[in-house]
């Protein structure tokens, strides 16, 4: 392989993975603005645990402290709606152990605790 083709190579697969990364920042930045301020919040709960083991979700979740940057930044989106936050605390639900959260076609959220 030439020097032109290596570099051309090398750039192409930094770019794709830099904007691949950015995409996913955008859109858990999306999802805590829509967390903190939606009406009438319709969610479910599941335990990281109980997602095959095989899905990739699981494995990325697995991976994530609920202290982590990204976790505190969910939960910080869900004390803001007092709303939900009272809703999952009806739930017995501990906002600290959040480390996920999934919106589904119709507007409903899936949290994901460990």
């Amino acid at each position: 392989m030439n020097r032109f083709a290596k570099f051309t190579a090398a750039t192409i697969i930094s770019v794709t993975s830099i904007a691949g990364a950015s995409f996913a920042a955008n859109a858990a930045q999306n999802l805590d603005a829509t967390i903190a301020h939606m009406k009438s919040p319709k969610f479910t709960v599941e335990t990281v645990d109980s997602l095959d083991r095989n899905n990739p979700d699981r494995v990325a979740l697995e991976a994530k402290s609920p202290t982590s940057a990204e976790a505190h930044a969910l939960q910080a989106s869900i004390i803001a709606n007092k709303e939900l936050s009272g809703a999952l605390k009806a739930q017995k639900v501990e906002i600290g152990n959040i480390v996920g959260a999934e919106e589904a076609a119709d507007g409903g959220l899936t949290f994901y605790v460990r």
